[in-house]
């Protein structure tokens, strides 16, 4: 019989449908990294250490993640994963972790009370009254709901609506940049020799 998973921190059986936080593989260098591997949220919620997990865990994802980091508040990191065509939520207040597919950015200001969006096979956000979130997540040994206490869906919104407007906004300076290039290329081809022989 194989055995089941142990929480590092109270040492105790991980069971379904209980939350748990996908602890990443930290640095050897860092005084956390042995933790890696599934923790539960409630230990990492109530350790006497928890803001110092929270000040590595933001301080790994900003130094060694491979995605760019778009948006940060205090503990709270947005990623963009061009090749999954999505932006990945570092809510390491809360501990928990979910992706946004890009289609559903415009979609998640307009959940109405004890509504879900689905967000990929694995989860959905659902909006409690109050207007905070709640994370549903199902993993292959349990179904588990994070509350996203320091997340409401107030701050989400203005988070990815700062994103969407500066990514606008570079999309405008780059056509901007790009039409320059294309009137200087023109500009060069009229003063040609070879454009003066065919205007005559």
């Amino acid at each position: 019989m194989k055995r089941q998973k142990i929480c590092p921190l109270c040492n105790n059986d991980l069971k379904k449908g209980e939350a748990v936080f996908a602890f990443p593989r930290l640095p050897v260098s860092y005084t956390y990294s042995k933790f890696a591997g599934m923790v539960h949220v409630v230990c990492l919620r109530e350790s006497s250490e928890a803001d110092n997990i929270r000040k590595e865990l933001t301080e790994a994802c900003l130094n060694y993640s491979p995605y760019p980091v778009i948006s940060r508040e205090d503990g709270i990191l947005i990623q963009k994963h061009e090749r999954d065509g999505c932006f990945v939520v570092y809510d390491f207040n809360d501990f928990a972790v979910f992706p946004i597919p890009y289609p559903l950015i415009h979609k998640i200001g307009n959940i109405h009370t004890a509504n879900q969006l689905k967000l990929d096979a694995n989860g959905f956000l659902r909006l409690l009254i109050g207007n905070n979130l709640e994370l549903n997540l199902y993993r292959p040994f349990s179904e588990e709901t994070i509350m996203l206490s320091s997340l409401p869906l107030k701050r989400l919104n203005e988070m990815l609506g700062n994103i969407s407007a500066r990514e606008k906004a570079e999309k405008s300076e780059k056509l901007i940049l790009d039409r320059r290039v294309i009137f200087h290329v023109d500009k060069r081809r009229l003063q040609s020799p070879e454009a003066k022989i065919t205007e005559l």
